[in-house]
């Protein structure tokens, strides 16, 4: 497990991208998925130490995964990307929640770290 390393899923390509482009100004490196399978996949081979899910999943797609993730890495984290503050459908594995309004800077400050403004541009 690699907590530099980070799983993104969200069937939304744009979303996809700029949480990229963010984590990696955090010096994070980047699996970015759009599939439940493609994330499946990856959980299953062991390669990241965060797990970033989007609202946009079906609640028992997120369940199922956060279970797999928590149970192939114990010690991993898992962020949820909310539409609103305060959503409902947040999967009982996640330990950290980050409005999608808030931006991609607020998954980097859940992961405690700092956007590095000399690698971005």
């Amino acid at each position: 497990m690699d907590k530099n390393s980070v799983l993104s899923l969200s069937p939304d390509q744009g979303a996809l991208a700029a949480r990229e482009v963010t984590l990696r100004s955090g010096s994070m490196k980047v699996i970015s998925v759009m599939s439940a399978s493609q994330a499946r996949f990856d959980i299953e081979m062991g390669r990241c130490g965060v797990f970033l899910i989007c609202y946009r999943l079906s609640p028992i797609a997120a369940d199922e995964l956060s279970a797999l993730f928590r149970r192939r890495c114990p010690q991993g984290q898992i962020i949820f990307v909310t539409e609103l503050p305060g959503d409902e459908r947040v999967p009982a594995e996640a330990n950290v929640t980050v409005s999608d309004s808030s931006g991609s800077e607020s998954i980097l400050q859940a992961l405690g770290r700092e956007p590095n403004t000399e690698a971005v541009g």
